[in-house]
């Protein structure tokens, strides 16, 4: 048995039902990915399932992904809190700027989607400019969130990777 295990959430495309609509033009490709796709979920699910069943204690960082991880695998984990470092994130007396920020992994499953349809509901004149920081993030749903974005007409700014140092700037000046 593997003592602890920290998991920041179960794996999500084992636990959500695959939403792909066959082509009826490439559908026998489709088909094919769509049983590779279900395949590879059953594999990994009995792998991860194994690996949350084989560990002695499951620490998480939050009380919804706590829930989460019950009611995926059925054990209950403790919530331990990940620290920051107050020396590095700190009040800056920085000058605030009209904008909101957001930070987290780019997919979709962080719905910066909902944050945008949010956003349009502003008056235009008084609407802040999204930044979204974050990594991994497919160029697919990133071009997504760029065209709903601009149909919207909410002003979109991403930035990826960018260093501690520029992440507690754009902290201060939201």
């Amino acid at each position: 048995h593997a003592p602890l295990r920290f998991a920041n959430e179960p794996l999500h495309r084992l636990f959500q039902k695959n939403g792909t609509k066959i082509n009826k033009r490439f559908g026998f490709l489709c088909l094919i990915s769509n049983l590779i796709n279900l395949l590879d979920r059953k594999l990994m699910g009995r792998i991860d399932r194994i690996n949350a069943e084989s560990a002695m204690r499951i620490i998480t960082n939050s009380y919804y992904t706590r829930e989460y991880i019950y009611k995926a695998y059925g054990v209950d984990a403790k919530v331990n809190y990940l620290g920051v470092d107050i020396n590095k994130f700190r009040h800056l007396l920085a000058e605030r700027d009209n904008f909101i920020l957001s930070v987290g992994g780019l997919g979709s499953i962080k719905q910066f989607d909902f944050i945008i349809e949010s956003m349009s509901l502003i008056a235009k004149e008084k609407r802040p400019t999204l930044v979204l920081v974050g990594l991994r993030g497919t160029s697919s749903h990133k071009e997504f969130l760029k065209r709903l974005a601009k149909e919207k007409e909410v002003n979109l700014e991403i930035k990826e990777a960018i260093s501690d140092d520029e992440l507690v700037n754009l902290y201060n000046q939201a």
